[in-house]
């Protein structure tokens, strides 16, 4: 006797021929393959990739936040505080009117600067 094998519908499925049913009177025998083993590498790496499109996508916002902020020129700070400072009142030897400015309101000067000319030929 040939033992004939048919193929069922799932793979790795073999089921006994119907030949075998009748002369054994055994039920059909199923054989069943091995379990595939699962796929776990690929959670891991879609996780690796996720985070690491996270990460790329935080550095270029940094980036650009850091290159579209306002720059201030050379030599001035900013910041908050509190400043005090004196008031110092200007006296003149001899009346008359300012014929040449040298500063602007805010300017630092040092001691011994000339600050302003005066034209003291004017008679008000």
């Amino acid at each position: 006797m040939s033992e004939q094998k048919t193929q069922s519908r799932d793979p790795g499925v073999e089921l006994s021929s119907p030949q075998q049913e009748q002369h054994g009177g055994l039920p059909a025998v199923v054989v069943e393959a091995p379990p595939r083993l699962q796929r776990r590498w690929r959670p891991r790496v879609v996780l690796i990739a996720l985070l690491l499109l996270i990460a790329a996508g935080a550095g270029i916002g940094w980036s650009w936040w850091q290159h579209h902020q306002k720059h201030l020129p050379t030599g001035i700070a900013s910041g908050n505080g509190r400043l005090e400072s004196d008031e110092i009142d200007i006296d003149t030897k001899f009346a008359g009117r300012i014929a040449k400015l040298f500063v602007d309101e805010g300017d630092i000067v040092a001691a011994g600067q000339v600050i302003a000319v005066m034209d003291t030929l004017w008679r008000g």
